[in-house]
């Protein structure tokens, strides 16, 4: 007959044996408490004493092609429709001498070989004033003419040789002795003619014309001159100097 086994005591044992390592007490609950918040800074330390000694983060610029600013202020010479000049400080120079290219004043602009003067034609109210090369100026001796009145945007001008009204030459008209009538810059005299919008009048005698009265209305201005021959009333209409009427009485 087979002797008896004890297998209760041998479960017994084993159930014994773990029962250290997984019964819950109070030092295991305070133990794993104590790990559950010293065990965060244990790994920070680590990873603070251990890791690689430097890190360098590269950052990858990626260039964005830009479109082209288009610059309103450039002026455009007629006829050749290129730009030409410079305005209100747009650097646009082409057909130009760039090192010597400079304002005169509001409307003139030159550099060492030509004039331009400036002006808005019907399509210039959005892109800017248009560049017209003015025909047979000397740039060395270049000036604009100014009265008491008119000191800029009168677009007359002479140097040593003509006198322009716009970018025309005035034939006949004397440099030396060209003058502004302060009622309207389209009205100039020099010693030998008295001109209206740069046409010489030929029934006015330059060397005896003479302002007698101005008389200025909301409407405009009446001027009352003479000369030897005749009597006159010249109208220029308020809304527009440039628009100027000879009268003989």
């Amino acid at each position: 007959m087979e002797p008896e086994t004890n297998s209760g005591e041998t479960g017994e044992q084993k159930t014994s044996f773990f029962a250290p390592l997984t019964k819950v007490t109070t030092f295991s609950k305070f133990f794993a408490l104590a790990l559950f918040i010293v065990m965060p800074f244990v790994g920070g330390w680590i990873g603070y004493h251990y890791a690689p000694e430097k890190v360098v983060e590269v950052e990858k610029e990626v260039e964005i092609e830009k479109t082209p600013e288009v610059n309103q202020n450039i002026l455009v010479c007629i006829p050749t429709g290129t730009p030409c000049a410079y305005y209100r400080g747009s650097t646009i120079i082409t057909g130009s001498y760039p090192d010597s290219f400079e304002k005169i004043d509001d409307v003139y602009y030159k550099d060492e070989k030509q004039v331009f003067v400036t002006w808005y034609t019907s399509s210039d109210y959005v892109y800017g004033p248009s560049a017209f090369i003015v025909d047979g100026a000397d740039s060395a001796t270049f000036e604009p003419i100014y009265s008491d009145a008119f000191r800029g945007g009168v677009r007359l001008a002479k140097d040593n040789k003509h006198v322009y009204l716009d970018n025309k030459i005035i034939e006949g008209a004397d440099p030396s002795s060209i003058k502004i009538f302060d009622f309207s810059p389209r009205l100039f005299a020099d010693k030998h003619a008295v001109y209206k919008n740069g046409v010489k009048v030929d029934f006015i005698d330059a060397t005896t014309f003479k302002i007698n009265s101005v008389d200025e209305t909301l409407g405009g201005t009446t001027v009352h001159a003479s000369d030897q021959n005749s009597d006159y009333i010249l109208k220029v209409d308020g809304s527009d100097s440039r628009l100027l009427t000879i009268e003989v009485i």
